[in-house]
């Protein structure tokens, strides 16, 4: 039987590699990629990264928190609690919205001139929810903290630790937007040399 302190241990080390390691990496795995060529070849890695990795880490400080804190008031609250169910509520948003945009729509002819909706919806709810998964670790290691530190408040290390990946993190993923434009060229080469194909509907071929 773990003691709470254990417990608390675990909740935050899940929740940490899964907010702070796999969900950034996840999205740049495919922003670096993309910039450098078209072949999908950073799919199979961003599936397993974000999807797998990142999903049963978050799914597991979930389940611990759930399984062993008796919250007062209920699940919602707290700061932490709140972003942490939306959190993972996101997650399987993210999950179902990356399936469809990736396999379903490409592979059932739902073509479109380059992006359709949805994968800029998958985009950009891809960022929200890394900044979700930051805001979460933040108030989990400061203010839940104190809820449940039974050995006093989290170190400021760990803040310090936090705000330095976040910040390596979110200079990567801007300076990576220079890429953006040559990738708009590769990827619009590559459309009319297929005939005009949506960009999912080539990468389905590639896939299979």
């Amino acid at each position: 039987m773990l003691s709470k302190y254990q417990l608390q241990i675990a909740h935050a080390v899940c929740g940490a590699l899964g907010t702070l390691l796999f969900l950034p990496i996840g999205i740049l795995i495919p922003r670096i990629s993309r910039g450098l060529t078209t072949h999908r070849w950073w799919f199979p890695a961003h599936s397993i990264v974000n999807g797998l990795l990142g999903f049963a880490f978050i799914t597991a400080a979930f389940g611990i928190a759930v399984a062993n804190f008796d919250v007062d008031g209920g699940i919602s609250s707290t700061t932490h609690r709140q972003l942490g169910v939306t959190l993972f509520a996101l997650m399987f948003a993210q999950i179902g919205l990356g399936i469809f945009t990736h396999w379903v729509k490409a592979r059932q002819g739902f073509h479109f001139n380059g992006r359709g909706p949805t994968n800029f919806l998958h985009m950009i709810l891809g960022l929200v929810t890394v900044a979700i998964g930051w805001a979460t670790t933040y108030e989990g290691l400061t203010s839940e903290w104190t809820l449940w530190g039974v050995r006093g408040p989290s170190a400021p290390g760990y803040k310090t630790g936090w705000a330095v990946i976040v910040a390596v993190e979110s200079a990567i993923y801007l300076g990576c937007l220079a890429l953006l434009p040559r990738q708009l060229n590769m990827e619009s080469a590559s459309r009319a040399a297929k005939g005009g194909q949506g960009l999912e509907a080539n990468g389905a071929k590639e896939t299979r």
